[in-house]
């Protein structure tokens, strides 16, 4: 046991960017947070009275406000530093944890989730960070151990949730509290401040840059590079959270599976996806890098998202789950780091802040446009839907860009 403890201690000493360890654990525990609320969804028509549309409206009105949040908190990242923001952030999260665990009625939930999604910078600011640190070279790599603490999340999360299940939704809402408080004393206690302006590592020229920078711009959208991967990006991610969002929901519809089966299914398949990204995707990034890699992931989400036309037994839907996960280890964090490699170091956090926005739309139209979807009579609309959007992308990803994305600096 000593061995294997000094074993860990050793790597991390040698990892090069040791100050990204402090934000893994911290997006670790974010997404263990909001993912163990996932089994409850299909309870809220129960304990509140809600309509599928009104849970797809929950998830939504967290991400509507993030939408603004994040562009916002990104951009003031640049300009006053990551670790203020980010705290402040995190104590926002933390509020909304605590708003959902005291709440009596669906308007306190709805109250908890926008709450948390106005404080939801923490995304954006972690993959600026990675901009700031990491080599143009090393970012997509980087960018992915992200999507390894995010899998690891979901991965745990839904199973605690279905442990919590006897407490009502006091449980995940304390709990989620409590890691939230746990990140807040990692950012204060061992997260180092990273942005080159604020910590003497900028140069002449980059320092110039910041200062001529204005608090909140959109001057992004005009650049062809950054315009076309967020475009990319936001037709990915659709589908992507119209499926994920409603993956509990769909499950219970379709398959008749509790609250307890279904965080249990949630978390042995997010076991499987963890061995895939490890075993699979890390490889193959290496070997066909950035470009390569992501045109494997969109030809696996069309074929995905077509299946789900189609699929009526369980072992189908746990297969695709799988794919689902795989096409998103092989696109969502390599286009991220595609996105930080087209700016510079003075523009990481509006960037990552336009990205995570993106995202935030998606997670705006996914739950409700997927619960919609599902309460259907026919749900083949459900998987063509998402087959279509996800062809979009397949098809954008043959627009050249400017600049070469496996560049080195």
């Amino acid at each position: 046991m000593f061995n294997f403890a000094s074993t860990i201690r050793k790597n991390i000493r040698q990892y090069e960017y040791t100050n990204l360890i402090p934000l893994l654990i911290s997006t670790f525990i974010d997404i263990i947070g909001f993912s163990i609320l996932m089994p409850y969804l299909p309870s809220f028509t129960k304990d509140f009275g809600a309509s599928l549309f009104e849970v797809g409206l929950l998830l939504s009105a967290n991400s509507f406000f993030s939408l603004f949040g994040n562009i916002i908190w990104g951009s003031l990242s640049d300009k006053y530093g990551r670790k203020p923001i980010l705290l402040i952030c995190q104590f926002g999260t933390m509020a909304g944890f605590v708003i959902m665990a005291f709440s009596t009625s669906l308007a306190m939930l709805f109250v908890s989730r926008i709450v948390d999604g106005i404080f939801g910078g923490n995304y954006p600011i972690t993959k600026a960070v990675v901009g700031d640190i990491v080599v143009p070279k090393q970012r997509s790599k980087q960018m992915s151990n992200i999507g390894v603490a995010w899998t690891f999340g979901n991965l745990i999360g839904p199973g605690i949730g279905a442990l919590l299940s006897g407490f009502g939704i006091m449980g995940p809402g304390l709990f989620g509290a409590g890691l939230s408080l746990i990140t807040i004393l990692i950012t204060i206690y061992i997260f180092k401040e990273s942005n080159p302006r604020l910590n003497g590592n900028a140069s002449a020229a980059e320092m110039s840059a910041f200062e001529k920078k204005k608090t909140i711009s959109f001057s992004l959208l005009k650049e062809h590079d950054p315009r076309l991967l967020l475009i990319q990006g936001l037709f990915n991610t659709i589908p992507f959270f119209i499926f994920i969002t409603t993956v509990s929901i769909f499950a219970a519809q379709r398959f008749d599976l509790s609250i307890g089966d279904i965080g249990w299914m949630i978390t042995s398949i997010g076991l499987v996806k963890l061995l895939v990204r490890f075993l699979i995707f890390s490889p193959m990034l290496k070997r066909f890098g950035d470009k390569k890699t992501i045109l494997i992931g969109f030809l696996t989400f069309v074929g995905a998202y077509t299946w789900l036309i189609f699929l009526d037994q369980l072992w189908q839907y746990m297969i695709v789950l799988v794919l689902i996960g795989f096409g998103a280890a092989c696109t969502l964090d390599v286009l991220t780091g595609m996105m930080s490699k087209s700016v510079g170091k003075d523009r990481q956090g509006e960037m990552m802040g336009l990205q995570t926005a993106t995202g935030n739309i998606s997670q705006i139209l996914g739950p409700t446009v997927g619960s919609y979807l599902i309460s259907l009579p026919n749900t083949y609309l459900y998987g063509l839907s998402t087959a279509v959007f996800s062809m979009i992308t397949l098809v954008l990803s043959f627009i050249p860009l400017h600049t070469k994305s496996d560049a080195s600096e």
